[in-house]
């Protein structure tokens, strides 16, 4: 067994005995992941979806919300994730722990995986794929399996379009395809989002390429990659263009956006005051966090990273101090 395979056995035990550590209740006994969305929407729809398929259909329409509303069309619900398939065969709860765990799963090898392609020694990069496999993000999201569901792939993502500029070969294009379709299928597209945003970022960044080669190569793995997924993805873009909120305006759209004075919060906490104290001068939104001063003095002391390291490390700080409430 060659050094590979060693440390990638080491991981799966790392990851298996972590997974007990922290779910215990979850792993041996009959604790679940029911709260907020999960309880209200996620599982009820997959034991909907797994009903019409034990009957031999597949569900186009939801008749059981509002009189009736698009099913399939609604790619928040990541009907195609094949974690689906354990409503199928085990009770509801159960399945819906089941359906997290294989999310932790992805999420830790993808992010292990992605840490090892940057040249990262076993144990950072077995570290790094812990704190984000267990991460506050990831224990929020564990009440709403659609967002966890599109969440873990983003390591995958990046991995694969990192590959792709980096080799440019027709096999790592076809795989960062095939990565992008599963995060778009998978559930919430505000994560999908979020990770292409990262991902053009870093090809204008850090891509030694002509801009006119690096906005075609995008545009040609966002098109084939449309083609893809656009059996689902067609009839959600004209369903979100129908929808409520589609027609609320900007105002609607901006709220719970960053205010400049949190971006001073992130270091000095009590900058615009405490809300426990009456002194607070901004409302709170839906964002909070904190990263301090030590971050920032360890990016000044490493001027010798190469600049995707660098890159990437900056924006896993900005991004880990984004909290979101719900």
């Amino acid at each position: 067994m060659n050094r590979f395979y060693k440390e990638l056995l080491i991981a799966s035990g790392v990851f298996v005995l972590t997974l007990i550590l922290f779910f215990p209740k979850q792993v041996f006994h009959d604790f679940v992941f029911y709260a907020s969305d999960n309880f209200n929407l996620m599982t009820p729809t997959r034991v909907f979806l797994a009903n019409e398929l034990k009957q031999g259909r597949f569900p186009l329409w939801n008749p059981l919300i509002l009189s009736g509303t698009p099913f399939f069309a609604d790619i928040a619900y990541g009907l195609l994730h094949p974690s689906n398939l354990f409503f199928l065969i085990l009770s509801p709860f159960r399945a819906l722990t089941a359906s997290i765990f294989v999310d932790f799963a992805i999420a830790w090898f993808g992010m292990y995986v992605f840490l090892r392609h940057l040249t990262i020694f076993f144990l950072p990069a077995l570290a790094g794929a812990l704190l984000f496999t267990y991460s506050g993000s990831m224990a929020v999201y564990t009440d709403n399996l659609s967002s966890l569901h599109s969440a873990v792939w983003t390591p995958w993502v990046l991995w694969a379009w990192i590959r792709f500029f980096q080799n440019k070969t027709y096999k790592a294009f076809i795989v960062s395809i095939i990565a992008i379709s599963l995060q778009i299928i998978s559930g919430h597209p505000q994560m999908t989002y979020y990770t292409l945003l990262l991902c053009f970022a870093y090809s204008f960044y850090i891509v030694d390429l002509r801009p006119v080669k690096k906005i075609l190569l995008i545009l040609l793995i966002i098109g084939i990659t449309i083609g893809v997924t656009a059996v689902q993805l067609v009839p959600f873009i004209e369903l979100a263009s129908e929808a409520v909120r589609a027609k609320l305006g900007t105002d609607f759209a901006t709220s719970g956006s960053l205010n400049p004075f949190y971006i001073i919060r992130f270091i000095l906490p009590r900058f615009v005051g405490v809300k426990t104290w009456g002194t607070q001068m901004i409302s709170d939104g839906n964002i909070f966090g904190y990263i301090g001063i030590i971050p920032f003095f360890l990016i000044a002391t490493i001027p010798k990273w190469d600049r995707i390291k660098k890159y990437l490390f900056i924006n896993l700080l900005r991004k880990t101090a984004l909290k979101r409430r719900y």
